[in-house]
């Protein structure tokens, strides 16, 4: 199962969520930074000490925590997303977060995604073998998540041709400010982070082009269309528990009073975090757009929205 859905729409949330259940494998930083096991290790809980402690190390040393605080919960115990499984191909749209690299993106919009997915694949084998052969775990559903799939979607369903989604929906006019944000305090880590009013030109046309194809896509082809799940931010942000009760239900599956209790008290556990984290404060005005511009741009994905009745006000 992928998680999709455009960046600041609750895709970190609701793959936190999921993960808390025995249905899924979620991927975490120490397998990210580290996918090979040591060769001493065995299959007990503590076997992995010195992987799990190299990925904290990793994660303090970049100081991503501290310029994402109150952005996005960066946490070494927490699933996280697959980019760097993509980056190790050197064909990955995250390096255009990192920096204002016009160049590779274009470059990176016209080359075939095959071998870049390809080599997720293959990691993806390793690491289900080394949870179940090495490290003795029952096989269990991969849940994973990165919203620059949504680029490429046509390679990844080529990629897992038996995958299901779940696409995550949100107002881009809350989208962006936000979004916006986000790139220039990660870009203010590895870069000079530029202009914001560049910032805003460059990002607007990228999100809202990646949805846009998006949208295309799954119009076009309803057989695929079909394994989608569309959930609202609005819904997720209100009824957290429910709406996995919802994803559980359009699936097929049985929410199991265990799951739904462990849900329940991370849910309590992050609701208590958030309330404590710093205020994130953002606005369009600061990278020079407006609502009307975000509108015009967004405006095949809110087509979309429409068709597909999702709830986003």
């Amino acid at each position: 199962m992928f998680i999709l859905g455009i960046n600041r729409t609750g895709t970190t949330f609701l793959h936190r969520l999921l993960a808390q259940g025995p249905r899924f494998w979620a991927l975490y930083p120490h397998e990210l930074v580290h996918p090979a096991l040591p060769s001493a290790v065995v299959s007990s809980a503590t076997g992995e000490t010195g992987r799990r402690q190299y990925a904290a190390d990793v994660l303090a040393a970049s100081g991503i925590a501290g310029a994402m605080a109150g952005i996005n919960a960066v946490d070494a115990g927490e699933p996280e997303e697959e980019f760097s499984l993509l980056e190790d191909s050197f064909a990955a749209w995250s390096y255009t977060l990192r920096y204002h690299v016009p160049e590779y993106a274009r470059w990176l919009a016209v080359q075939d995604g095959a071998f870049a997915y390809g080599a997720h694949r293959r990691t993806m084998q390793h690491l289900s073998w080394q949870r179940g052969t090495r490290l003795g775990a029952a096989p269990r559903q991969w849940l994973l998540k990165m919203p620059f799939h949504l680029a490429e979607l046509e390679t990844l369903v080529a990629t897992y041709p038996d995958a299901i989604f779940i696409q995550t929906h949100r107002e881009p006019r809350e989208v962006m400010p936000s979004w916006l944000s986000l790139t220039e305090a990660v870009r203010s880590l590895t870069a000079q982070p530029g202009a914001p009013a560049a910032i805003g030109a460059e990002q607007l046309d990228f999100m809202s082009r990646m949805l846009g194809q998006a949208a295309r896509f799954r119009a076009a082809y309803p057989e695929i269309d079909r394994r989608f799940a569309d959930v609202s931010h609005l819904d997720l942000t209100e009824n957290p528990v429910g709406t996995v009760a919802e994803i559980y239900r359009h699936f097929g599956w049985v929410l199991d009073d265990e799951t739904r209790a462990r849900t329940e008290r991370w849910q309590a556990r992050q609701a208590a975090r958030r309330q404590a984290e710093p205020r994130h404060r953002y606005s369009l005005a600061r990278y020079g757009l407006t609502e009307a511009q975000v509108d015009a741009a967004f405006a095949r994905y809110a087509e979309f929205v429409r068709a597909n009745k999702v709830r986003l006000e």
